[in-house]
Formats: C-alpha cells, sequence, structure tokens
C-alpha cells in the first residue's frame, strides 16, 4: 500500500520568520486506501520552511497516463494527467506550517487536517482543516480529526436506505435534505462530546472546514473561517485560465443573519476597545469584554456558545464538472491576506510560469501567505493546505 511520503519543496520568495518545524502523524488507520493527517509543531531548532506531507497516491486497479481533452467556452483543450483513483484526483498536495509570535517563542500548530481517499468506498473521499484557538485549541482540533470521519462515516454506512439512496443521486431537494441532517447531526454530536471531554473549552475550540467527495458530487460542510475553493478552467481571450469558485462562506460576526443570531441571545458584535487598531468583529458578552471571538460558528468555546455561537456546519452540494482544475481547503491564515483568486492564480503561475510541482506550488502560498502576515502584522498565524488536483494544472 503506498505511503505518504515527505517532499522537500523549497521555492524561492521571502523568508517567513523562524522557528517553523513539523512533524507527520497519521491520524487514521488504514482502510481500503491511504489517509493523510498531520499536524506541524514548533521546534527548538531552526528550519526556517514549511513541511509539506503530500500523499503518494496509489492505484485501486492500473493507473494509465492519457492525453484527453475537456471542453471549455466550447473550445477542446487538451490536458494530460494520470488517473489515480475512482475519484479521479490526479494529486494531493499538503502544508501546515505553525506560526510565529515574537511574544510566543514555544507557539504550537493549533491547525489539523485529515484525509481519507477512500472513505465509504473507492468511489468516495473525505477531506477536512480544522484551525484551533484558544489556550487549548491544538487538543480541540485534534479532536474533531480524530472524531468526525469515525462518526460520519458510522453514520453514514448504517444510514437507513432513503439515506443510502440520498448518497448515491443527490439529484432531488429531498434527497439532500437527508445527506444535510446526517451532516449536521454528526458535527452537534461531535460538539456536544468534545464539550463533554477533558479538554477545557471554556475559551477554547476549533473551526471545521469539511469535503465529502460521493462520485460525482462534492459537498462541503464548514463551522467557523477556514474556506474550501475550487479552481475551474476558462477560456479568456483565447487563452486557458483558472477561476476561483467559493465552495463554502465565512462565518463571521457581522454576518447580517450571524449577527442577529448572536444578538437574540444576549451577546452584542463589535470590535474589539481596547485593542487600539484592531476593527476586527468579535462576539462578546452582553455587558463584559468577553470572549472575544472572531468568528460566529466554532466547536468548543462553551462560553461564546451562551451568546449564539454554534456548531453547526453550513452544508452546501456541487457537482464536479469537467472544467474542474482542483479543489483546496485551508485555514483562514492563508485567506487573511489573499483572495480566492489570489491563491488560484499563485499556484497557476508557480506551475506554467516557474515550472513548480503542483505540491511545490501549494507549498509556496504558504510561504507567501506568511510572508504578508509578517509585513502587515508582525506576527503569523498558523496555516494550512489542503489541495487535491483533479486534472495536470
Amino acid at each position: 500500500m503506498p505511503r505518504p511520503v515527505a517532499r522537500a519543496a523549497v521555492p524561492a520568495g521571502p523568508e517567513p520568520p523562524a522557528y517553523y518545524s513539523a512533524r507527520f502523524t497519521s491520524a487514521m488507520p488504514a482502510l481500503a486506501w491511504t489517509h493523510l493527517g498531520g499536524r506541524a509543531r514548533v521546534s527548538k531548532h531552526d528550519s526556517r520552511r514549511p513541511t509539506q506531507v503530500g500523499m503518494q497516491l496509489g492505484s485501486m486497479g492500473s493507473a494509465a497516463a492519457s492525453l484527453h481533452t475537456i471542453a471549455i467556452d466550447g473550445q477542446r483543450c487538451p490536458v494530460r494527467s494520470e488517473l489515480h483513483s475512482a475519484l479521479g484526483i490526479r494529486q494531493l498536495a499538503s502544508v501546515s506550517m505553525v506560526g510565529y509570535d515574537a511574544g510566543n517563542r514555544e507557539k504550537l500548530n493549533q491547525d489539523d487536517m485529515v484525509g481519507d481517499a477512500a472513505f465509504l468506498d473507492a468511489s468516495s473521499g473525505f477531506f477536512a482543516v480544522m484551525d484551533g484557538h484558544g489556550l487549548h485549541g491544538d487538543r480541540c482540533s485534534n479532536f474533531l480529526v480524530r472524531s468526525i470521519p469515525y462518526a460520519l462515516r458510522e453514520k453514514l454506512h448504517g444510514a437507513p436506505p432513503s439515506v443510502q439512496r440520498a448518497m448515491r443521486s443527490l439529484s432531488t431537494v429531498r434527497e439532500k435534505a437527508e445527506l444535510d441532517k446526517a451532516i449536521k447531526e454528526v458535527f452537534l454530536a461531535t460538539n456536544k462530546a468534545l464539550h463533554a471531554s477533558p479538554i477545557d473549552t471554556m475559551l477554547s475550540g476549533s473551526t471545521c472546514c469539511a469535503l465529502l467527495l460521493l462520485g460525482k458530487q462534492l459537498v462541503t460542510a464548514n463551522v467557523g473561517d477556514s474556506r474550501c475553493i475550487a479552481a475551474h478552467f476558462q477560456m479568456r481571450a483565447g487563452r486557458l485560465t483558472l477561476v476561483a469558485r467559493a465552495l463554502t462562506t465565512d462565518h463571521k460576526p457581522d454576518s447580517p443573519t450571524e449577527k442577529a443570531r448572536i444578538i437574540s441571545r444576549g451577546g452584542r458584535v463589535e470590535p474589539w476597545a481596547g485593542a487600539g487598531l484592531d476593527d476586527i468583529q468579535r462576539v462578546w458578552l452582553r455587558d463584559e469584554e468577553t470572549p472575544g471571538i472572531a468568528m460566529s460558528r466554532s466547536f468548543g468555546d462553551d462560553l461564546a456558545a451562551t451568546v449564539g455561537i454554534v456548531a453547526e456546519p453550513e452544508v452546501q452540494f456541487f457537482e464536479l464538472s469537467d472544467d474542474l482544475a482542483f479543489v483546496l481547503i485551508a485555514s483562514d491564515g492563508v485567506w487573511e491576506f489573499m483572495s480566492d483568486q489570489e491563491v488560484v492564480d499563485s499556484i497557476w503561475l508557480k506551475r506554467q510560469m516557474h515550472g513548480l510541482t503542483f505540491h511545490e506550488a501549494v507549498d509556496a502560498v504558504a510561504l507567501e501567505s506568511s510572508a504578508k502576515w509578517a509585513e502587515n502584522e508582525g506576527i503569523v498565524d498558523d496555516i494550512t493546505i489542503l489541495a487535491l488536483a483533479f486534472m495536470e494544472v
């Protein structure tokens, strides 16, 4: 069985702050195929590079390279790719970098991630990025990595016939509603289990941005401000380009519907009055300057939950179209200073102009994001990216 392999990618670019190091850990047992789980942690030495954990995808049958064409705006465009799975995944790249804070040189990476390329069977997959926060954020994100995939797989395997049919079709509103309900039940049950665990979640919690692949169906389930995007091929002025498409919505306190829920439950949404230049909208108790969380949905966060912070995921459904190049999930360390299109453009440019591999191009996005953090804030957030290529980008 193929095993995850570490890829040393050192693209040119600005050096991130010191104290980057990482270790790879298997977060899930072997099923029918290779799984991915990883976390970068700070080390005493200075490696100055993120560690990228790639997945050496194997074949359920025989992998054969082929030159095929796709239709983009009515034009046939040749794309060479190698089919590695029933899911159509050609490559999987991942990177996780611990952040930097001069006042906390023993900082841990609170991000985590998990991937299963044969989740229910050979034609299904589950991939997710979790971003922890608070004193015990790393434990919260790892709790989700070790809970959600198992609980969701058990839920769907043991689902009644109506849900089983829904997973194979998803062609009607009712079928989508069945799967939507199942995913939400798993997320909410996991949040309840986290609250009941030994982990102190009073002021700690985690996001979860998950991607479920079911044949030609793509389902996202999101809690918090991590994000999933897709890159689609498109012809512009006779040239083949990539266009970004959001597959999830960030859950921010100033979103009208999110803010209304928080206020209705006794909370308030305002910037941090004592932070000076900080204009980020945060969630507070009505009469106290706490907890100050900068997202409207999260796992854990007991105190914030009393004023409307929820772990109910927003579930969205898409089809795997022929023009899909890749899908990328990342923690908000990437999105703070880079737009969806900027991330897609960066990967496309690194591949087409600089000849980097897909894995190296994803690595370069992490480095670019960290450089922007250092330039704009003087600190660097944890950065985690998990990307699946469906075509040769």
